[in-house]
C-alpha cells in the first residue's frame, strides 16, 4: 500500500472500542492525510456516548475542481499507478458520471482490449479470468491520449465531471482487473450539453462524491461496494442510467491535494448527530454559533436545525477557498467535532 492509502481492515477484525475504528475512519482520516501537510487536524468520527447510535452518518460530501486541477489529478493517478502497483478494487471508482467525451472512453476501450489480449496471451487461455497475480501491468497511456485528455478540457461537450470520469475509469479498469460490462454501461447520458459561449477551460472542473451512509463499525467499504456494483447492474440490466457512486476516500484525498496546488477549491460537509439528551444540545450550540460566525463573510453558507426525533442535521459550504483557508476550515470543524467526546 502507499504510505498514504488507507489500510483497510475488515470489519470483523475492527477492535471491539467506543471510538469507530473501523474500515470508514482509517478511509476518510487518509484521505485528508493525502490532502493537506502533515500537523492539520483531521476529521475525527466518534459514536455517541452511549455507544449505542453513530454519531455522524453524512461525512465528506463535494470537491469541485477546475479542468486544469482535474488535469494534475490525472497526472497523479497516472504517476503512482505508472510504478506498477496493483490497487485493489475498494480503493477505486467512478463518480456522479455525467458525459465524457467519446475520445476519452475510445482511447480507455482501446486500451483495456490490448490488456484483455496481454493477459490471454500470458495464460495461454482464452477464457481465462485476470488473476490477482497479472494485474500488476504497465498503466501508462500513451502521449497522443494524454493529449485527448488535454484537448477535451477545451471541447464543448466537456463537462463538470469528464476529466476525473475518465482518470477514474482508466484507473478502475487497469488497476483493478475491471469489471469491464460495468463500466461498459456507463451511458452517454448527456453526451451533447448545451454549454454556450464555448466554456473558459480553466472553468471546468471534476466533482467527488462520498456517499451517504451510516457510519456503522459493523459496515466495511467492501461490503458496501458490492452492495453498490449489485444496484448498478440491476438499473443497467433495466436499461436505466445509474450514477456511478464509489466510496473512495483515498481518491477524494488526491482530488483535494491536486485542487489545493493549483488554486480554489469548493468543500461541502453534511451531517446528522443523533439526540442524546445534552449531548445533541451542545452540537446544535456548537454548530449554530459556528455557522453565525462565519455567515457573514463569504463565500460561506450554512444551516443547522433538529428534526422531529430530535437529531441535530447540518450543512457547511464554502465556494473558491485558497488552499490555506480549506486547511482552516477542516481544522475548525475538526475542533467541533472532537467536542463529541
Amino acid at each position: 500500500l502507499h504510505p498514504r492509502q488507507p489500510a483497510f481492515v475488515p470489519a470483523r477484525e475492527a477492535p471491539p472500542c467506543g471510538r469507530l475504528s473501523g474500515p470508514a475512519d482509517a478511509c476518510i482520516e487518509a484521505g485528508l492525510a493525502y490532502a493537506f501537510a502533515p500537523g492539520d487536524a483531521l476529521w475525527r468520527i466518534d459514536t455517541a456516548p452511549d455507544g449505542a447510535r453513530p454519531a455522524l452518518r453524512f461525512m465528506f460530501h463535494h470537491v469541485f475542481m477546475d479542468g486544469e486541477a482535474a488535469l494534475s489529478l490525472i497526472r497523479d493517478l497516472l504517476a503512482y499507478w505508472g510504478e506498477g502497483k496493483a490497487i485493489p478494487l475498494r480503493t477505486l471508482g467512478c463518480l456522479n458520471q455525467k458525459s465524457a467525451p467519446r475520445q476519452i472512453f475510445r482511447a480507455l476501450w482501446q486500451g483495456m482490449a490490448q490488456e484483455r489480449q496481454y493477459r490471454r496471451q500470458a495464460t495461454h487461455d482464452t477464457r481465462a479470468l485476470p488473476t490477482a497475480e497479472s494485474r500488476v501491468i504497465d498503466l501508462s497511456i500513451p502521449a497522443d491520449q494524454v493529449r485527448i485528455i488535454q484537448k477535451a478540457t477545451r471541447q464543448r461537450r466537456t463537462t463538470r465531471n469528464s476529466l476525473l470520469q475518465a482518470a477514474l475509469a482508466l484507473a478502475y479498469a487497469r488497476g483493478s482487473g475491471g469489471d469491464y460490462a460495468l463500466l461498459r454501461g456507463m451511458a452517454f447520458a448527456n453526451q451533447r450539453p448545451k454549454l454556450r459561449p464555448k466554456p473558459d477551460p480553466t472553468q471546468l472542473g471534476a466533482g467527488i462524491t462520498l456517499i451517504p451512509y451510516l457510519v456503522d463499525p459493523a459496515l466495511d467499504l467492501w461490503t458496501l461496494s458490492q452492495s453498490l456494483q449489485q444496484q448498478a447492474h440491476r438499473t443497467l440490466a433495466r436499461g436505466g442510467h445509474f450514477a456511478m457512486n464509489w466510496l473512495s476516500p483515498w481518491i477524494i484525498g488526491m482530488g483535494l491535494r491536486s485542487a489545493h496546488r493549483m488554486g480554489d477549491v469548493a468543500l461541502s460537509f453534511s451531517g446528522a448527530i443523533p439526540s442524546t439528551g445534552t449531548f445533541g444540545a451542545i452540537r446544535m450550540t456548537s454548530i449554530r454559533s459556528y455557522i453565525s460566525s462565519h455567515r457573514k463573510a463569504p463565500p460561506f453558507s450554512g444551516w443547522a436545525q433538529i428534526d422531529p426525533a430530535g437529531d441535530l442535521h447540518f450543512c457547511f459550504s464554502y465556494h473558491s477557498l485558497p488552499p490555506q483557508k480549506a486547511a482552516a476550515v477542516c481544522e475548525a470543524l475538526g475542533l467541533i467535532l472532537q467536542e463529541m467526546e
